[in-house]
């Protein structure tokens, strides 16, 4: 156990026992720090693990206090969930959020929202050297129209590549797009009929809410917190309603960051393949892991 998750699972154990109380101030982070000699970043750590499991929250120019309406204990909750809590609902999105997306473009802003490298930290000359020899090597291939699913060649390095997420795939697997969206989307289309019922994760990237919102579908929100989604919920959701599909980011999820663990993916593709509900990962970021080895798909486990 890391020394974040000891300082966590202490005041975790705290706040079981009652010694601090729902809406009851706790230690601040330089005080917690000196209490139990640890650095500010390791005690801050440990309350962003809080917060996330529900336990704690910030309060603006106050501190840290513990949650008003703390989450049932696990074994209680999968017991006797409410079922009105975990229904399906349209999606609607507000104007801020359509602001939002609207000013993602604004030289002016600092977009923190978009999930894009500063280009300047890219290794710009050398892609345009190799876009040039690539492109007078395959001159009409670079100004023509490829197959529908795309080029072989791409595809096929992609196959390769795909070893290191623990898959064994095919060219003929691969379907080229232009980004996520455009793979969610077809993936979705090629599932599910308007009014079918989409479990995803929450929060979410909002625009995979654009995108069930446009195909007419229903969204089932399954809590998730520093360790993925909450399959708890899920599996009571899934027995409940009817789902067509389910997407998760497990590894690096958008906006959480959180990496779900390896066992939890495999705890995952077990529950939706009880009830033959497809899973739709996006691993957009699958790649940006540090150590030795990307943390693998959902799939290729």
């Amino acid at each position: 156990m890391l020394l974040y998750e000891e300082v966590a699972a202490r005041i975790n154990d705290m706040i079981a026992k009652g010694t601090y109380r729902p809406g009851e101030r706790i230690p601040s982070i330089r005080a917690l720090s000196r209490q139990m000699r640890v650095s500010v970043n390791t005690v801050m750590e440990s309350y962003a693990r809080l917060e996330n499991l529900g336990m704690i929250e910030a309060r603006p120019q106050s501190g840290y206090y513990v949650c008003s309406r703390l989450a049932e204990p696990a074994a209680r909750r999968s017991a006797a969930p409410k079922g009105e809590d975990i229904v399906p609902n349209s999606v609607i999105f507000g104007d801020i959020a359509l602001e939002v997306m609207r000013n993602i473009a604004n030289p002016s802003l600092v977009p923190l929202g978009g999930g894009t490298p500063n280009s300047e930290l890219s290794p710009v000359d050398k892609l345009n050297r190799m876009l040039a020899s690539e492109s007078r090597r395959f001159s009409l291939q670079s100004i023509a129209y490829p197959p529908p699913h795309g080029h072989k060649r791409l595809r096929t390095q992609i196959t390769r590549r795909s070893l290191d997420s623990g898959c064994s795939l095919a060219p003929d697997d691969i379907i080229i797009t232009s980004g996520c969206v455009e793979a969610m989307n077809p993936a979705l289309q090629a599932i599910c009929r308007p009014g079918d019922t989409v479990a995803i994760g929450s929060p979410v990237y909002p625009t995979f809410l654009k995108s069930i919102q446009w195909m007419g579908l229903k969204v089932l929100e399954i809590p998730s917190n520093g360790e993925g989604m909450n399959l708890e919920v899920l599996d009571y959701a899934i027995r409940h309603n009817r789902v067509s599909a389910c997407i998760t980011i497990a590894n690096f999820n958008n906006p959480l960051g959180s990496l779900m663990p390896d066992d939890k993916k495999r705890e995952l593709v077990s529950l939706l393949a009880k009830q033959e509900i497809p899973l739709i990962e996006d691993d957009v970021y699958g790649d940006l892991a540090y150590g030795t080895s990307r943390p693998p798909l959902d799939q290729g486990l």
